[in-house]
């Protein structure tokens, strides 16, 4: 779902000391010691042993040579499921009322079953088959009409039937053009996929996470998303604001009139039943790529969406948003 921040004017304030407590950085950084508390020894020992078997599982497939993946399509794909040494076909129908099922040989199983009209149209299926030593995987992304992710599913391979492991809500399969090498990427490795949501906090960013995946679900990996500006640009302070380092101590200082772009952060909309309204962190560099250091944030929910304020200042009133595009 899109949001929208809209801005609400506040007296001008010449300097602006950002409020980048220890506390509030503890919070996203680190675990409290009360979110971690067991109180059952068979509990701690399970924690421990999933622990240990994701961690094999990504270090295992990190280095698997059978690793390879697909997009899928209206054309039959080749593959060896299963790894008996004979032939499937995979493909990707969709019907006249914007239905989606894959054909895995001459079975075909329903991904997307209600599909309704909306203002821009109907949602999309993007589904990957993905191979690995340990199985057979489908990645399928819903994409709604305006091209934001509408939820990310894992399913496993059994037998030729697909079995949901895990899910993800508001997220799409990060894709892009590497302009190095002038080619498409897609971000889905043999020890992880990469995962973008996109939300308006300031301006329209995009946050992407690595997850690693396999028989057990996804696991988060990273203990912050990466940060982008959706349609490029960078802001530009309005005033001084002050940065800090993971800590909450304050590290540098910077003018009025001085470019940066966000650079990573927590999601507050990871749990789109529970938006987290306070204590939010985001890390901000400088355009040739320079960290520069993190400032808190808070959101206040608004007409359309939520307000976003540092210090108790507006963001609109310290940062001049100038993007190439809009979403």
């Amino acid at each position: 779902m899109k949001r929208r921040i809209v801005g609400i004017l506040f007296p001008f304030v010449m300097t602006l000391c950002v409020a980048c407590s220890g506390s509030d950085f503890n919070e996203v950084f680190n675990k409290s010691a009360s979110d971690e508390e067991v109180t059952s020894t068979e509990a701690d020992d399970a924690s421990t042993d999933a622990v240990s078997e994701a961690a094999t599982e990504a270090t295992t497939v990190a280095v698997d040579e059978e690793f390879c993946y697909v997009k899928l399509d209206n054309s039959k794909k080749e593959v060896d499921l299963g790894n008996d040494g004979q032939t499937d076909t995979l493909m990707l129908e969709c019907t006249d009322d914007h239905l989606y099922s894959v054909k895995i040989n001459d079975k075909s199983i329903d991904l997307l079953k209600e599909n309704p009209e909306m203002d821009f149209g109907y949602s999309t299926l993007e589904l990957y088959y993905i191979h690995r030593s340990d199985g057979d995987f489908f990645v399928a992304g819903r994409n709604s009409p305006t091209f934001g992710g509408e939820g990310v599913t894992l399913y496993k391979c059994e037998n030729g039937d697909l079995i949901e492991v895990d899910k993800i809500d508001e997220a799409m399969v990060s894709d892009g053009y590497d302009c190095d090498n002038d080619t498409d990427f897609v971000g889905i490795f043999a020890d992880k996929i990469t995962f973008s949501r996109c939300e308006r906090v300031i301006c329209s960013l995009l946050f992407s996470n690595n997850c690693s995946y396999g028989s057990t679900g996804l696991a988060v990996l990273d203990k912050l998303y990466g940060l982008s500006m959706s349609c490029g640009g960078n802001m530009v302070l309005k005033k001084p604001v002050s940065f800090c380092d993971e800590s909450g101590k304050v590290i540098k200082t910077l003018e009025a009139g001085q470019a940066v772009v966000p650079s990573r952060g927590n999601c507050p909309f990871e749990d789109p039943n529970n938006v987290k309204l306070t204590g939010n962190t985001m890390e901000f560099s400088l355009e040739n790529g320079e960290a520069v250091g993190f400032i808190t944030y808070e959101l206040k929910e608004a007409e359309y969406g939520y307000d976003v304020y540092i210090d108790g200042v507006n963001a609109d009133d310290i940062f001049d948003v100038n993007e190439l595009g809009d979403v």
